[in-house]
């Protein structure tokens, strides 16, 4: 095929062999980036104490990107977690109560997702 039979704009990248093309200029610096990512997994002692508080504090220079609670045990279902939200900023925090007395037992587990946040 001749180019006076192609239709200009018609051509695509996946259509020249590599080196073809020329690399257009670079682009603005993006946005600095995460490494080092670690989940933070404490939990409270498997018991029917009410109520429980956990904190997962995330390692010297890591911030906490996010964060979220889990009730275990065989008493889970008379529980309820009341608070479950960042503590600063390299910390997550989660609460938890009995809604009816249970000699069941239950743990409270508290995960934050860590990580290095590049200057």
């Amino acid at each position: 095929m001749t180019s006076a039979k192609v239709r200009n704009g018609s051509l695509l990248r996946a259509d020249f062999r590599s080196g073809q093309l020329q690399a257009g200029p670079a682009g603005p610096q993006g946005p600095p980036g995460i490494s080092a990512r670690e989940d933070i997994l404490p939990e409270t002692p498997t018991d029917s104490a009410s109520p429980k508080t956990v904190r997962a504090t995330c390692s010297a220079g890591k911030k906490a990107l996010g964060g979220g609670v889990e009730v275990g045990g065989t008493g889970r279902s008379k529980v309820t977690a009341t608070e479950n939200l960042p503590d600063g900023d390299n910390a997550w925090e989660a609460e938890a109560f009995e809604v009816s007395a249970t000699a069941q037992t239950w743990k409270l587990e508290v995960h934050a997702v860590c990580a290095t946040i590049a200057p």
